[in-house]
């Protein structure tokens, strides 16, 4: 092109290359470049359609593949290590709770995620409970087992003493008699607190709940025992409270707790002791006091008093006085029903006191 057309481009386009698209529609990139005061340079590149694709394959695609495959491969490392982070506890978990019928499951140990250790000690409360509950399921059959075995060895002996004919004098027919009536009684009381436990653990004894004073109680109790007491050479002290003791119970449930609480305290209390009966409103609940001066409970013993067929007395000796470990336990199903709590603190040789707490009724 003519110097005077060109010219003018030469400054601002100098160095840059620019666009132009000739008569044919061919794309072209050129640069004006001054050689002199009479020359310029014309550098002008056929511009291809793909020259775009053609940068991305030569300059990233390449790149982008090794970061791609760097990054499959870490993933592929971390899933792997998360996976076995993950599955491992509950690979555990698996293989324990297939063991739990059986009674050997063990305790995991809480690794993982923190779902997965919540699950793990969910898992090991369940288990402990199931090994809790397996083991009471002997312990109630051996207890059982050791219960009924006295008396009917018993009833089985006297009554053989009858057939045989070595019983034969009226007043030891008499005697068989007596013991067989007593051992029977004594069975039968068993069998009742045992249908009273279960009853009370599968909710269907019929309480009957009303507003109600336990001050009232608290003197047919002391009817009650009064006669008992001074038989037994034991001093029995009532107190009731200064003011309404007003709860939402069942009057006969609670007669019976009262009555199992102090029965278990006369057994235990020696001649000359003493047994206190007393009532107070403290906040809003309503306390029940059993206190007495008897031979008292081991510390380490007093966490298991309430358990069925439980007894301090490993040898379960002492005689008529003893009872079959099924009061306490009663008595405890019966707060719980009342929303109370039922606790005791003891001494060996300074007796026991035990504390009943029902909430009070506005």
């Amino acid at each position: 092109p003519p110097r005077s057309t060109l010219f003018p481009y030469t400054t601002l386009f100098r160095s840059l290359p620019n666009f132009y698209r000739d008569s044919e529609g061919q794309n072209w990139y050129y640069i004006i470049e001054r050689i002199n005061e009479d020359r310029l340079a014309y550098f002008a590149v056929n511009r291809s359609r793909l020259q775009i694709v053609m940068i991305f394959r030569d300059q990233y695609l390449g790149p982008l593949a090794q970061a791609g495959l760097l990054a499959l491969l870490v993933a592929f490392v971390l899933s792997l290590v998360m996976s076995r982070w993950i599955t491992g506890p509950l690979r555990r978990i698996s293989r324990e709770a297939r063991q739990v019928a059986d009674g050997r499951a063990h305790p995991i140990p809480l690794e993982g995620p923190e779902e997965v250790r919540q699950l793990a000690a969910s898992f090991n409360d369940m288990t402990r409970q199931v090994q809790e509950s397996q083991q009471s399921q002997k312990d109630f059959i051996a207890n059982v087992s050791h219960e009924l075995k006295t008396p009917l060895t018993s009833i089985q002996g006297f009554a053989r003493a009858i057939q045989d004919g070595t019983a034969h004098s009226s007043e030891e027919l008499a005697q068989a008699a007596d013991v067989i009536g007593m051992e029977t009684a004594r069975m039968h009381r068993l069998v009742q607190d045992l249908l009273t436990l279960t009853k009370l653990d599968a909710g269907t004894i019929a309480f009957s709940f009303k507003t109600l004073d336990l001050n009232p109680l608290l003197d047919v109790a002391q009817y009650r025992f009064t006669p008992r007491t001074e038989a037994a050479d034991i001093h029995f002290e009532v107190h009731k409270s200064d003011r309404p003791a007003t709860i939402y119970g069942d009057p006969d449930r609670l007669m019976q707790l009262l009555d199992n609480l102090l029965d278990n305290a006369l057994k235990f209390t020696p001649a000359g002791g003493k047994i206190i009966l007393r009532c107070e409103v403290n906040g809003d609940m309503v306390w029940v006091h059993v206190i007495d001066t008897g031979e008292g409970i081991p510390v380490e013993e007093q966490a298991r008093i309430f358990e069925r067929f439980y007894q301090v007395d490993k040898a379960r000796t002492g005689g008529e006085v003893r009872g079959y470990g099924l009061g306490l336990a009663i008595c405890q199903q019966i707060v719980q029903t009342h929303n109370g709590e039922l606790s005791v603190t003891s001494q060996p040789g300074a007796g026991s006191h035990f504390v009943v707490k029902i909430p009070l009724q506005p």
